[in-house]
């Protein structure tokens, strides 16, 4: 038995409602990484920054990209495994309404 082929358009409400769950993870990432920042901001301004604190702060702000665009990417793909499920059903794809 060959698995069922993966739908050839995703639909409207779907890839809009992706794009707000994105839209979301972005501005939650941001909010994250400028309360994460601001100890390091702090010492910049204060002239106290050295180079091991701005080394932290890279790896701290490449840690968050790669926490919250591992999110979107999850994202992304259950709903292309929902979809892939949901072509299986008899009868297909239910219609979006």
């Amino acid at each position: 038995m060959s698995p069922a082929p993966a739908p050839k358009r995703q639909p409207a409400r779907q890839s809009m409602l992706h794009d707000a769950i994105d839209i979301q993870l972005l501005a939650l990432h941001e909010a994250h990484r400028s309360l994460a920042r601001a100890p390091v901001d702090f010492l910049e301004r204060s002239g106290a920054l050295t180079p091991p604190l701005v080394a932290l702060g890279r790896w701290q702000d490449a840690m968050l990209r790669t926490g919250y665009f591992s999110l979107i990417a999850m994202n992304r793909l259950a709903g292309a495994l929902a979809a892939r499920a949901l072509a299986a059903l008899p009868g297909g794809m239910p219609p979006a309404g």
